[in-house]
């Protein structure tokens, strides 16, 4: 999550959607009273109690919004990305296998199950993306939701309607796999669909 005053806006890292290269473009904008939370490649936490016992990045509308003023909540530009969600699941599973070389040497076995263990299904890199951009009500709490699959243009948009440069995004943390689409039967491609289910229909995605 970053908070910045001074270029009023407000940026909700959903999980595994380029969050990272996002950031490092703005802090180098961001001003000396701006704030982030975050915990990979540098460790910031929020001034917000509350949020810095949550320790992880990705900080969800819902729980910002209590602890800021109206005038701050209605006038910054709130926004977040989203990626397809059956991309989004195989770039989880090969984030969190990077190190395990009986993932690289198989790693449609492990894909095919991971989506059934309960423990993975609670870690807040798998969950669905619209828990972080909508509240308990199912009401959108930011203006723009941007898309992974073109973050430069998500990128631009955010730029324009918040008066700075736009600059070329690094690709930062990318995980590393084929295409998504290698990897999925029929059956694991509607345990996604189920599990995501919200997502695919809030965000108009397809397989």
């Amino acid at each position: 999550m970053i908070l910045s005053h001074k270029l009023k806006l407000i940026f909700f890292a959903v999980p595994k959607t380029g969050t990272h290269a996002i950031r490092f473009a703005l802090r180098e904008l961001m001003g000396e009273e701006d704030e982030e939370q975050v915990g990979l490649f540098v460790k910031k936490q929020s001034s917000i109690q509350v949020l810095a016992e949550i320790r992880h990045g990705h900080i969800k509308a819902s729980e910002l919004k209590p602890h800021l003023s109206s005038e701050i909540w209605n006038t910054y530009f709130k926004f977040g990305v989203v990626r397809n969600p059956w991309d989004k699941y195989i770039s989880f599973c090969a984030f969190m296998n990077k190190n395990n070389p009986d993932f690289k040497a198989d790693p449609k076995k492990y894909i095919h199950q991971i989506i059934d263990r309960p423990r993975a299904r609670k870690r807040i890199l798998f969950r669905p993306q619209y828990e972080f951009l909508y509240d308990g009500n199912g009401d959108c709490l930011v203006d723009y939701v941007g898309r992974f699959e073109d973050l430069q243009s998500t990128y631009n948009v955010v730029a324009d309607k918040c008066n700075f440069t736009s600059q070329s995004l690094e690709k930062i943390n990318e995980s590393t796999h084929n295409n998504y689409r290698d990897y999925y039967d029929d059956e694991l491609k509607e345990k996604i669909a189920y599990f995501y289910r919200e997502d695919i229909e809030l965000f108009d995605y397809k397989f």
